[in-house]
């Protein structure tokens, strides 16, 4: 495979910028200015890579974006800086197996196939096809995914693949039924969001992305030691029997007797942790609602409840501060 060409960014916007470009902030007259000492790196032939970074550190400083005039082969493209990147632009099709991405812009002109998962996060970054997507498992968190082709695959997250000059309906969104919980196992997740970090690593290192969650109940069960631990800790600070905290829109209340009890409100949503006969019975409702639901274990909301509660505990004596 030869070497890319390194091209002044005025020649790169003028000679091979695609025709179709959208979403290409980079060539925004805007920024025409800003841009006009870097430089591109142009492939004049299809290209096969084992595996393709996009963060602007992988590079030497004055490189703002990559162009392949033909096909791009590749196993993963990935970055981790999810607010800039060094932006793609394939003139031919793309064939990859993984696509986890964040902060550029990449625009293709023709097809996009990718065999396993394509992850678009953050909004600093977006994705424009000419041609068809084929991807089975579509991840939009925060992201910005149009299409001028058809789509096949099925989409996870909390935005629409778009298609221009269509009208909105037309746009395909994740069923409400879909949750990113039925593809991907703890690792995968902080407590609501993505781990990007963790599976751009994942991509990095050439293992599968995904991770298929199988409920095991030595480790995925909340602890009662968990809920002793906020019980205990409050006791130390604070005598009275019912201790309500707040910091950063997280609303904690500790109740000792008769039941041992932790509730975690966030958002909308509620959690209450109660100590049954040595184990501990998870609850939930949403704040509108009058009336807690008993959650199973494994579920996705038992799950989201158990990483709320590890994160929390983290910064237990934040809360305890005045």
């Amino acid at each position: 495979m030869a070497s890319p060409k390194k091209i002044k960014f005025p020649e790169a916007k003028n000679d091979f910028s695609p025709v179709n470009q959208f979403n290409l902030r980079v060539f925004w007259d805007y920024w025409a200015d800003a841009n006009k000492d870097f430089y591109f790196l142009l492939y004049d032939e299809n290209i096969v890579l084992e595996s393709l970074n996009l963060d602007n550190d992988h590079y030497s400083d004055d490189i703002i974006g990559i162009i392949i005039k033909g096909d791009l082969f590749v196993n993963n493209i990935y970055n981790f800086e999810t607010d800039y990147g060094i932006h793609l632009i394939v003139l031919g099709n793309v064939i990859a197996k993984n696509i986890i991405v964040g902060g550029q812009d990449i625009n293709i002109s023709g097809n996009l196939t990718i065999s396993e998962v394509f992850l678009g996060f953050y909004n600093h970054g977006s994705m424009f096809v000419e041609g068809n997507v084929n991807c089975p498992t579509i991840i939009i968190e925060d992201y910005s995914f149009v299409t001028n082709g058809e789509v096949d695959g099925t989409v996870f997250g909390n935005e629409c693949i778009h298609f221009l000059n269509e009208p909105n309906e037309k746009s395909i969104c994740p069923s409400p039924d879909l949750y990113l919980e039925s593809i991907f196992d703890e690792s995968a997740f902080e407590v609501y969001d993505i781990n990007f970090a963790a599976l751009a690593r994942k991509a990095e290192l050439n293992q599968p992305v995904l991770s298929k969650y199988i409920y095991n109940e030595q480790t995925d069960c909340i602890s009662i030691d968990e809920i002793l631990y906020w019980i205990k800790y409050s006791s130390k600070h604070v005598s009275k029997n019912k201790i309500i905290l707040k910091k950063w829109g997280t609303l904690i209340t500790i109740i000792k007797h008769p039941i041992q009890e932790l509730e975690i409100q966030k958002y909308e949503e509620i959690y209450k942790f109660l100590i049954v006969e040595a184990r501990v019975e998870l609850h939930f409702k949403q704040r509108e609602c009058k009336k807690f639901t008993c959650i199973d274990k494994g579920s996705r909301t038992y799950r989201r409840a158990k990483r709320l509660l590890i994160d929390k505990s983290k910064n237990i004596d934040l809360y305890f501060q005045d």
